[in-house]
């Protein structure tokens, strides 16, 4: 009879997503800056000003 295999214990996913609510948050908080300083401004300038896609702006203007 051979023996069982160690079963590979993964580190719990709450830390990535953390991180990415953390980067999500910081983004949110630069977009509500740029807002503010430039209230007429296109997504596509705000995406362009933060590195980001202008999709990446439509969905963190939900979480402002």
């Amino acid at each position: 009879m051979s023996p069982l295999p160690v079963p590979v214990i993964k580190e719990p996913a709450c830390k990535e997503n953390n991180a990415h609510r953390s980067s999500s948050q910081h983004l949110v908080e630069k977009l509500r800056r740029l807002v503010r300083e430039h209230p007429n401004a296109k997504q596509g300038e705000y995406a362009e000003r933060l590195g980001v896609s202008q999709g990446r702006i439509s969905q963190l203007k939900k979480l402002l």
